[in-house]
């Protein structure tokens, strides 16, 4: 796999759209690779040998994979200092993470669940 910048690979509607957002604010050239969730790419041995977990957003930058948003975004944000998308001291590092948890773990969680799983809280589709 070899492209001019990173590869993103992604599905339309999954929390993939931040790492896509982070990556056109930086500049840099990348490539996006779709995975048709709705047609279960996600499940192919083609995608389990990028990601065993199944799961967008994936990031393949500088011969190197990474998986889950927060883990992508951070990764981006230091290895491109010029953008200043990272804090610089180690407090704000820290407070940064802590934001992308929340952020993945909580308010994307309950979205989701609200939004693309409402059977969960009403049996009216």
């Amino acid at each position: 796999m070899t492209s001019p910048g990173p590869t993103l690979f992604y599905a339309p509607g999954a929390c993939s759209l931040a790492v896509h957002i982070v990556l056109e604010e930086i500049g840099a050239p990348f490539q996006l690779e779709l995975v048709r969730t709705d047609k279960g790419d996600q499940r192919s041995p083609e995608f389990q040998r990028i990601n065993p977990k199944g799961r967008v957003p994936v990031l393949y930058d500088g011969g190197e994979t990474w998986t889950e948003a927060p883990a992508i975004l951070l990764h981006l944000a230091l290895s491109r200092p010029e953008s200043a998308l990272a804090p610089k001291s180690n407090q704000d590092l820290c407070r940064a993470i802590e934001w992308f948890n929340w952020l993945s773990g909580t308010v994307h969680s309950g979205a989701t669940r609200q939004i693309w799983r409402s059977e969960g809280f009403s049996a009216d589709p």
